[in-house]
């Protein structure tokens, strides 16, 4: 298995970060899910990395919660004013961290 980088996570989470409409563009649950749907196997793929990443930590949940604080903290995230970019983020890694034993938000 080949080794996921933290460029691999950081383009992962910039494709969920592509792909979230932003609130004001989506009235409704229904339009916010029809939107996602759309991109299906871009958030698949995505979150596929993240859980891959996360896992070889498996065993290591210090190791784990270093890394989560490191990308959630990361200023490319925090820069965005209406906070879209930064509740992807911590969305993402909590879900993708969840298959590690041990781990919790």
């Amino acid at each position: 298995m080949t080794a996921i980088s933290v460029d691999d996570v950081h383009n992962a989470l910039a494709e969920l970060i592509r792909i979230e409409p932003d609130t004001d563009s989506v009235e409704t649950i229904e339009a916010y899910r029809d939107h996602i749907m759309q991109y299906r196997e871009e958030e698949t793929s995505a979150m596929a990395v993240l859980r891959g990443y996360a896992r070889q930590f498996a065993g290591d949940i210090v190791a784990l919660r270093e890394r989560y604080y490191a990308l959630s903290g990361d200023r490319r995230y925090r820069q965005e004013t209406t906070g879209k970019d930064l509740g992807v983020v911590t969305a993402a890694l909590k879900d993708a961290w969840s298959v590690v034993p041990g781990w919790q938000n």
